[in-house]
């Protein structure tokens, strides 16, 4: 590459904006350092490298470092193909570059420059070969033994370099005076200031009220709060402005009828541009610049409408703009050099020859900060940092020396910075929580998890999830953003186990012989291990332990069980999980299950009698054990001697309904009866319930008796199962009935008999059983002898005697005499006969009653007579005799002297 025998052709570009909202006055008299820094100043190119400002105050460069340009304290003629940082600048505000050599102002309004320094441009007094500077180096004031302070703005031309002093907005340069470049009036010859001079407007008057200032090849404008420019040096292309061709080393105004208006300016090889809310405003031109769609070389001012026109930069061939949508609009071309020969690029880098019209640079979106070399362009927007055209040099930063096909990402522009805060050490039970990290670039910070962590933890977002014990590794990433590259930032959690938690759960599966026993366990990061244990007591004493198979890991709560064997059927069981990792250990609550197999549960149920068998049921729940069941029964009320149905055996745990039938029973008798139920746990015995057994099936009048002395008896009815009720009448033609409701075929029913006829004395009930179909089942009848009358007792006597051994004994109403009575008595009936003889020895004592074995006679309405002979113990002297027939009519109580 040929670099200072083509000075003519070269081209250095600094941007900057007028700050706007202030007064000419205001702006002379701010305080220093109140310019605004826009991202303009922070993104430059020299003739063959680029550097930039990051927000730390460091400056990174890349390229041409053939005289020490790049400020890292060494020369590289083939150049650095990714940035490399300025040494020792750490609280920059601005930077400019010129063709060779740049300048840093600084937080404290001095200036710092580096580089090619032949023609004292870098302001350290020094000149001449041998004055170049590999680091930075502090301009001094015009005397040569101070520093120059209080600027506002610096700006790198080619070969010169020019500052704006805050105090009052007056302008000083330094650096080579051949085209009038320094501005203060003297003659256009090749000589050079290494100390600063000050800049005027003619040979009397220095320039003051300066906002701002852009340098280039030979020339300088000062941008004033009013929107117009002064500018000094070059002439040739006419790129003053003033009408003709002729350099100036005074500041003169831009254009010959000044233009106003002026937000933005940039100069390049013989072209200086500015920008207005509405226009591109060009003079001069050279190359293959197409401002206007032609090559242009004018004198005076030529505008171009564009609206919202953010920032312009002019190289030696090619004038780019950032329009308002923060794309890039170019026209022209740029020039590369292989072997000596020429070839012009299109306006991205790309194709061959200049474009006559303004065209979108493919690539570039939200584009903030635009930058010009001889031959490449470099743009800061949302994408990062990109840059296109030559790139002898490595300029473009791409790693490679090579033309860009394109925009190309710039390799390691602006390290980004991430700090990351320290989110401390966690344990396995902390709360996902949000990291905080943030990058100095200003973009977005995301985080990610090492793969390596992908058990121990986990990030959604910012929030933070703990998902195990160990190392959890995150990254910080800031993805490239304008001037800056992507950057990371790493920190590694540890996170601790903790003792394990175990809750006991219930027992299932709960057999005679086993159960399921369950828990859950968390692991809390450690490997654990548990255990349950089982006893009958309920303090565990004495427990059993069974060991769960396998271990638990992880921090989430895990369901495990274990199955215990040969328990004790009906016994109650007590047990607790415990679990043990290496940090400790913990023990679940005691809980309890019992065993299937209870004692049996009983119910004596109902009973289904007839006259000699009857049909016992009962209720039983074995409780989960094959169970044997029978019925005890007999005439003991207690059971203490009783006869057992034949054994039936039941299992399961719901209640089941039995019955037994058992025969061979008495009529008319009470027997008791109850259910007992056995397994291997207990016997379990019924409620003690009795029942009394019918008569045999068919009809009875007063349970059979012979004779009645009164018409109301008593008929009691036993029919078939199936006998739902019946129908009852004095009469066989059932003309006057009665229907009564039988229960199980039975039935006792009030009845009045017909009264007696003379010479009718039997009586008869007839009953018509009817089913529950209302057919008839059969007929059936009773009779029994209605006696109504007394009994006659005619002659009785009563004589001492000598008692027999069977006489019965009298009470006695006095115990005068002693020995025994010979009892005669005389007496008749006329239906049923004299039945028996009562005697009693007072009114208030007790009879007692001789029954006859044999009645004399027929029931057929005559006197039927009975003389009968008792044999009495007794001291009695005076007895009271009555008869009593058959049918239980008695006679008068009749007094009779013991003789």
């Amino acid at each position: 590459m040929w670099k200072k025998t083509f000075l003519c052709l070269t081209l250095v570009v600094s941007v900057s904006t007028v700050q706007s909202g202030l007064t000419e006055a205001e702006r002379a008299n701010a305080p220093a350092g109140t310019a605004e820094r826009t991202a303009a100043s922070k993104l430059v190119a020299g003739q063959y490298f680029t550097c930039v400002l990051g927000s730390t105050g460091k400056i990174r460069c890349w390229g041409d470092n053939t005289y020490g340009q790049l400020g890292n304290g060494s020369t590289n003629s083939v150049g650095e193909t990714s940035s490399v940082e300025v040494s020792g600048i750490t609280n920059a505000v601005e930077v400019t570059a010129g063709a060779y050599h740049a300048c840093a102002l600084l937080a404290d309004t001095t200036i710092k420059c580096w580089g090619y320094g032949t023609y004292g441009q870098l302001g350290n007094g020094r000149s001449g070969d041998g004055s170049n500077e590999t680091t930075p180096a502090t301009v001094k004031d015009a005397s040569g033994t101070g520093v120059l302070s209080g600027v506002r703005s610096v700006a790198a031309g080619y070969d010169h370099t020019c500052a704006v002093i805050d105090a009052d907005g007056s302008v000083y340069c330094w650096g080579a005076q051949t085209s009038g470049q320094l501005g203060n009036g003297a003659p256009l010859a090749w000589t050079w200031q290494t100390t600063p001079v000050r800049v005027k407007t003619d040979a009397s008057t220095f320039l003051v009220g300066v906002a701002d200032i852009v340098s280039g090849t030979g020339n300088s404008c000062a941008l004033k709060s009013n929107g117009t420019a002064l500018c000094w040096g070059s002439n040739g292309n006419g790129q003053l402005g003033t009408g003709d061709f002729t350099s100036s080393s005074y500041a003169v105004p831009f254009g010959a009828t000044p233009v106003t208006g002026l937000t933005a300016m940039s100069i390049g090889s013989g072209t200086i541009c500015g920008t207005t809310t509405t226009a591109l405003v060009c003079a001069g031109g050279s190359n293959n610049q197409y401002v206007f769609g032609y090559q242009m070389r004018q004198s005076t001012p030529q505008s171009r409408p564009e609206s919202g026109i953010k920032q312009v930069a002019v190289s030696d061939g090619q004038t780019c703009m950032i329009l308002s949508a923060g794309t890039v609009s170019c026209a022209g071309g740029l020039t590369h050099w292989v072997g000596g020969v020429p070839t012009t690029l299109g306006v991205n880098g790309t194709g061959t020859g200049p474009s006559s019209s303004f065209t979108t640079v493919a690539g570039l979106t939200g584009v903030s900060a635009l930058a010009a070399g001889a031959d490449f362009f470099c743009a800061s927007g949302t994408g990062g940092l990109k840059c296109w055209g030559a790139n002898g040099y490595g300029q473009l930063g791409t790693g490679v020396i090579s033309p860009s096909a394109g925009v190309s990402n710039v390799l390691g522009a602006l390290p980004t910075i991430v700090t990351f805060a320290d989110p401390g050490a966690k344990t396995v039970d902390s709360a996902a929580f949000d990291l905080s990290a943030t990058a100095d670039s200003g973009e977005a910070v995301t985080f990610a998890v090492d793969s390596q962590s992908a058990t121990t933890c986990s990030v959604s977002g910012a929030r933070l999830a703990i998902l195990g014990a160990g190392s959890c590794a995150i990254t910080a990433n800031a993805a490239a953003s304008g001037l800056y590259a992507a950057g990371n930032s790493s920190r590694t959690i540890a996170i601790s186990a903790l003792a394990p938690t175990a809750v006991t759960g219930d027992a299932s599966d709960i057999t005679m012989s086993g159960a399921t026993l369950a828990a859950t366990v968390n692991a809390k990061g450690a490997s654990t291990t548990t255990k349950v244990e089982y006893s009958i007591d309920a303090a565990l004493v004495g427990a059993k332990s069974v060991d769960v198979t396998g271990t638990q890991t992880g921090i989430a709560a895990s369901s495990i069980s274990a199955a215990l064997s040969g328990l004790t059927p009906g016994l109650t069981y007590f047990y607790r999980f415990t679990a043990t990792n290496a940090i400790g250990s913990a023990q679940g609550v005691i809980k309890s299950f019992t065993a299937k197999g209870a004692k049996p549960v009983v119910s004596t149920g109902s009973v289904t009698p007839s006259a000699t068998k009857a049909t016992l049921n009962g209720k039983v729940n074995p409780s989960d054990l094959d169970t044997t069941i029978t019925f005890e029964y007999g005439t003991d009320a207690k059971l203490v001697t009783s006869t057992a149905t034949p054994a039936q055996t039941k299992s399961g745990a719901d209640d089941v309904d039995l019955s037994a039938t058992i025969t061979g029973l008495d009529e008319k008798t009470t027997y008791y009866y109850r259910i007992v139920a056995t397994n291997v746990v207990g016997t379990a015995k019924g409620d003690i319930k009795s029942f009394v057994t019918t008569k045999p099936e068919g009809v009875s009048i007063n349970d059979g008796d012979e004779f009645t002395g009164s018409q109301q008896v008593t008929i009691s009815i036993v029919g078939p199962s199936n006998a739902a009720k019946a129908i009852l009448s004095n009469d066989g033609g059932f003309k006057t009935s009665e229907t009564v409701a039988l229960t199980n075929g039975v039935a006792d029913v009030p009845w009045t008999l017909q009264s007696s006829r003379e010479g009718t004395f039997t009586k008869i009930v007839y009953i018509r059983l009817i089913s529950r179909f209302e057919s008839t089942l059969r007929d059936l009848s009773d009779d029994i002898i209605l006696d109504t009358t007394k009994p006659a007792m005619s002659t009785t006597t009563a004589a001492a005697a000598t008692p027999a051994n069977d006489a019965v004994q009298v009470a006695a109403v006095r115990a005068a005499a002693k020995g025994g009575i010979k009892l005669s008595v005389r007496g008749s009936d006329t239906i049923s006969g004299i039945g028996s003889v009562e005697v009693r020895s007072s009114a208030s004592k007790p009879s007692s009653v001789f029954k006859l074995a044999t009645v004399a006679g027929k029931a057929d309405g005559k006197a039927r007579a009975m003389n009968q002979t008792i044999s009495l113990k007794s001291t009695a002297m005076r007895l009271q005799v009555r008869v009593v027939d058959r049918a239980g009519n008695a006679s008068a109580w009749r007094s009779i002297i013991v003789k």
